[in-house]
């Protein structure tokens, strides 16, 4: 097994820390209830604000990267529009990882409250508004709809992969180890 230049290793290390942290931030909403009311509004909130605001902070480091040294092809090569639907897909997860944090910051911020982060309160965004311009903005509901829609887009790329590796026999799933065989 041959090791990845190290640059290949930050992607690849990013990439899977990324994926750890949006499996936690989803375990901590859908597993809220498992743990006691006194536990919920601190451990369980701040452990979810923190990954997502961590999600944030990494989504530039990782697009840098990608910038720096595009993805090595994969072999055998996919049709063509195989790689224009990973495009969607890659894009639309980076816009997802994004946009669901900011949309809670925000929220939070035109709420007067702040965002815990691994125990320190981060600025809000913006200043508190009324309740009726967040009732009209209601990013909330925006955010409660994206993750939905976050659910299918995470399962649809984690399919897409397992059939790239299992089904079509290429190399996308073994580009994203740290070794190579």
């Amino acid at each position: 097994m041959a090791p990845v230049a190290p640059q290949r290793f930050a992607q690849i290390a990013l990439h899977w820390l990324v994926v750890v942290m949006i499996v936690a931030i989803y375990v901590s909403m859908e597993c809220r209830g498992w743990f006691p009311k006194d536990v919920r509004p601190t451990m369980v909130r701040v452990m979810h604000y923190s990954f997502g605001i961590t999600v944030l902070l990494l989504v530039p480091w990782r697009l840098a990267l990608r910038v720096g040294r595009p993805m090595p092809p994969i072999t055998p090569a996919p049709p063509r529009w195989q790689e224009q639907g990973a495009r969607i897909v890659h894009l639309s997860l980076y816009l997802f990882m994004i946009a669901m944090p900011l949309l809670a910051w925000l929220s939070y911020s035109l709420r007067g409250k702040p965002v815990r982060f691994y125990g320190f309160d981060l600025p809000g965004l913006l200043p508190p508004a009324d309740a009726v311009l967040r009732q009209q903005l209601r990013l909330m509901t925006w955010r409660k709809r994206i993750a939905e829609a976050g659910y299918w887009l995470l399962g649809f790329h984690a399919a897409a992969a397992l059939l790239h590796h299992f089904v079509t026999g290429d190399d996308t799933l073994r580009r994203m180890w740290f070794r190579r065989t």
